[in-house]
């Protein structure tokens, strides 16, 4: 897709949202067992992917599999949630973990919060507080895609507060429900924190 929009003169942002980020924390309450099983196929194709036809190592995805799934050697905290885990929710959390394969290959590289021209992207909203940083507006952005990206690819384990409740990936105070003159100033301001 991203070639395409390109040839036509456009392009593609591919975004986080909250749920990316459950995923690395360990988060599974809105996958189902499907997505959870499929996981363990991954990891059980995968983990053979020098053996298997290349059309098929690419069809699972198996470049993204940097195996074993397994938690580090001095890695206690990951031992523990795994052995809390039923055996088939193992892999998907061990690849999507902080410092996970796919967490670091692929998730890491994508915003939280993107600006193309004068429009702002985000999974859930942005908040006058949320942009407010010494450096403006733009550096709290910056530091927000920072912060995420660093936890998704393993650089820091610490969750940040901006994937949290209240946080630009959750906010609904500006969706839904009854939006109103308030709710319309709240967003005003918050977006006019850039340049």
């Amino acid at each position: 897709l991203r070639v395409q929009a390109q040839a036509d003169g456009g392009a593609l942002h591919v975004m986080l949202g909250n749920h990316e980020t459950m995923n690395a924390a360990g988060n599974f309450g809105y996958a189902t067992e499907g997505a959870l099983r499929s996981f363990q196929r991954w990891h059980q194709i995968c983990r053979f992917a020098n053996f298997l036809p290349k059309k098929v190592a690419e069809a699972c995805h198996c470049s993204l599999y940097k195996g074993p799934l397994q938690c580090g050697p001095q890695d206690t905290a990951c031992r523990i949630v795994v052995k809390r885990m039923a055996p088939y929710a193992r892999p998907r959390y061990l690849a999507l973990r902080s410092g996970g394969a796919i967490s670091k290959g692929l998730l890491s590289s994508h915003p939280a919060i993107l600006i193309v021209g004068d429009t702002l992207f985000v999974h859930g909203g942005v908040t006058r507080e949320h942009l407010s940083h010494p450096g403006g507006a733009m550096a709290a952005v910056d530091k927000i895609n920072y912060e995420i990206s660093s936890f998704l690819s393993g650089a820091s384990h610490r969750q940040p507060r901006w994937v949290r409740g209240g946080g630009p990936l959750w906010l609904r105070a500006l969706s839904g429900g009854a939006v109103d003159a308030g709710t319309c100033g709240r967003l005003r301001r918050a977006l006019g924190r850039l340049p």
